[in-house]
């Protein structure tokens, strides 16, 4: 069973960094989580829904954390399904990731752009926990994250289609292209 751990971060009201031209493709900055802090390293945690508290008693930093393998991520009392999807995250992150997403923070905006990778997971568990922690890390408005979330409006899985409509009801703006009304 997945573990779901409520996202304890929660990102002041801002308006994320996006293409000017909305015919272009993105052009966001690759995550390089070997410079992030230990702060920034639990922020990308609690971010994604994984509990930070053994990794910081550990005192596991963003380049031991890309060092993990699913055992050790075990250790630290991680589910199997998460140490599977954290393990090759690491990975993508660790290979220059591009950042789909770009928040205030690094972390942030590689946790957003981790959450948005895992919508296209086969379990509608870690996809419905995407939705909600992507609900708690990205800013209201933010038109790719909701151009992402509309998309998963037909999921089949009703859990994750429950998920979407209460983050759209929170990150849409009244009125916005006909998302909320």
């Amino acid at each position: 069973a997945v573990r779901r751990m409520a996202p304890k971060v929660r990102v002041p009201p801002t308006k994320a960094v996006s293409s000017s031209n909305q015919n272009s493709p993105a052009k966001f900055p690759k995550a390089d989580p070997k410079g992030w802090s230990d702060e920034q390293t639990w922020t990308f945690l609690r971010a994604i829904g994984v509990d930070d508290e053994p990794f910081k008693s550990d005192g596991v930093s963003s380049e031991l954390l890309m060092e993990l393998s699913e055992q050790d991520f075990g250790t630290l009392g991680i589910s199997q399904v998460q140490a599977r999807l954290l393990v090759g995250e690491m990975k993508s992150l660790a290979g220059g990731m591009a950042i789909e997403v770009e928040l205030p923070d690094a972390a942030l905006s590689a946790a957003a752009s981790v959450l948005l990778a895992r919508l296209e997971d086969e379990e509608d568990e870690v996809r419905a926990g995407a939705v909600r922690c992507l609900e708690a890390c990205c800013p209201s408005g933010d038109r790719r994250t909701l151009g992402f979330l509309l998309a998963k409006t037909e999921d089949a899985s009703p859990r994750v289609r429950k998920a979407v409509m209460q983050a759209l009801a929170k990150l849409a703006s009244k009125g916005d292209s006909g998302v909320i009304n």
